[in-house]
């Protein structure tokens, strides 16, 4: 299960590119995270049974980064932060979310095999598909696009002043 949360006062549109990540994520909850420190909210998280918990944050009022938090163990690890760009969510495409009723995730990747570790906690074989190609990500269901679009720039490990955060 991944909790997805925000950095400190989100824009309207970062809120929105959580709350359509959690509609395609099989048994994923957004939460506001309001002023809470990072270590209270994954200290929560963990003991609601998260295994993962995502921070997105962003540049000029648009998601630009994905922090991937690993809970399983103490103390929490970073696992490392997907830079995107090209966000493009549902409502830009004149589109509602509607949650997706799937317990499992594809993962089908081509450049970016991290994807594949960072969303193990579903390891299914059929629900809805996580599609990257050549960087550009979406989310399909019986071949239809539900979910945000967007393009991956770079994966990096967290800069150790981040280690400091959760301690």
């Amino acid at each position: 299960m991944i909790i997805i949360t925000t950095s400190r006062k989100p824009s309207r549109r970062t809120r929105r590119f959580c709350r359509e990540l959690q509609s395609v994520l099989p048994h994923s909850f957004y939460v506001n995270r309001g002023k809470a420190s990072l270590r209270l909210f994954a200290e929560r998280a963990r003991t609601d049974g998260y295994y993962r918990a995502f921070i997105v944050g962003e540049t000029k009022g648009n998601p630009s980064i994905i922090r991937v938090l690993d809970l399983h163990d103490e103390p929490f690890r970073w696992m490392g932060q997907l830079y995107i760009t090209n966000v493009s969510l549902l409502l830009d495409r004149g589109e509602k979310p509607v949650p997706v009723d799937a317990d499992d995730l594809v993962v089908d990747v081509d450049a970016f095999p991290v994807l594949k570790e960072i969303f193990d906690v579903y390891d299914g074989e059929e629900g809805v598909i996580l599609e990257e190609r050549g960087g550009s990500v979406r989310f399909l269901v019986d071949g239809e696009e539900v979910g945000p679009r967007f393009r991956i720039t770079g994966w990096d490990p967290v800069p150790a002043k981040l280690d400091s955060v959760l301690r």
